[in-house]
């Protein structure tokens, strides 16, 4: 299934944006991929919370990411200094936005690596999730909600939410969605990047059943090993609304049916995605996991495996001593 294939590289086409409507999800909502691009370059501009003072972040004055992705404004940063969560909430295209950083620092590397089960929710008791993500989750919550509410995001409020991450900012983003529609915060839309397995079937089955009057994507790239843990036989189940990109093209996207739908990410084993961790840095052409650089990880599909200096995400360590 994954027999050497050689390809040219796929351009980076911009023209091929497409913006399209896939009634194969239980209610139709429509994929913009041009506003995916905007929350990728938000996603880059989170790391430059590690390589820069985060001033730059504060003011909106990162560089490439921050241009890119448009002007956000009344910015609060979210930060857990004993986890080493991070994230950002401002206003952005006159709504509310929330943005959470993916695994930068060996603390999240322990956060990513706790995949013991916890069942945190009284109105569905056989609901479990992965302890370390809801734990990550926790550490940002009350300021995230907090924040909301000061600039008329809470239950009631007059603007609407827009929530983005990648990595483990895209559990954390996963769980904040559970919660907040449940809550009744207004939320807008939420496109996730390279997102993890957060629960169990009936986490991801009560997710889907919860998540329905907006938009969520859950976007995943080629063969990225990150959303293809934890296992399944660990208990762990994806819900719908997967993206799939095939290629590190923009353009290159399809819709997917089902939880784990064996057409798109799901098709690769782990020994398989194990060799291509550099696509977890590599989403639509762009980089996710950089300040610095816009320029993808790794051009995929490709007859190369992996750059072996590249390092294997925090989330995929343990599993690698379970292939």
């Amino acid at each position: 299934q994954d027999s050497a294939r050689v390809h040219s590289p796929p351009r980076l086409n911009r023209s091929a944006m497409r913006v399209a409507t896939f009634a194969s999800f239980a209610s139709a909502f429509t994929y913009d991929e041009p506003t995916s691009v905007k929350y990728i370059h938000m996603n880059q501009a989170m790391g430059c919370s590690v390589s820069e003072n985060t001033t730059v972040l504060q003011d909106w004055d990162c560089g490439i990411a921050c241009d890119e992705a448009g002007p956000v404004s009344d910015i609060t940063l979210l930060e857990d200094k004993k986890l080493g969560t991070f994230g950002v909430v401002g206003t952005y295209q006159g709504d509310c936005l929330v943005v959470f950083r993916g695994s930068k620092n060996i603390l999240n590397g322990l956060e990513d690596g706790d995949f013991k089960f916890v069942a945190p929710y009284d109105d569905c008791t056989d609901c479990k999730v992965h302890n370390g993500f809801y734990g990550a989750y926790q550490s940002l919550a009350a300021q995230a909600t907090t924040a909301l509410e000061k600039l008329g995001c809470g239950v009631g409020g007059t603007k609407q939410i827009q929530i983005t991450g990648h990595s483990l900012g895209a559990a954390i983003a996963a769980l904040a969605t559970f919660d907040w529609s449940k809550e009744g915060y207004p939320i807008k839309q939420v496109y996730t990047y390279g997102q993890p397995r957060v629960g169990n079937p009936t986490f991801a089955t009560t997710f889907d059943s919860r998540v329905t009057g907006f938009p969520y994507f859950r976007v995943t790239n080629y063969k990225d090993a990150v959303p293809a843990v934890p296992t399944t036989w660990m208990g762990f189940e994806h819900p719908k609304s997967e993206i799939y990109y095939n290629a590190t093209q923009l353009g290159a996207y399809t819709a997917c049916t089902g939880n784990e739908d064996k057409t798109c990410l799901h098709q690769w084993s782990l020994v398989v995605v194990l060799q291509h961790t550099c696509d977890h840095c590599s989403y639509l052409g762009l980089q996710p996991c950089s300040c610095k650089t816009d320029k993808p990880r790794c051009v995929e599909p490709s007859s190369e495996i992996d750059d072996p200096n590249f390092p294997v995400p925090p989330a995929l360590q343990q599993n690698v001593t379970l292939v």
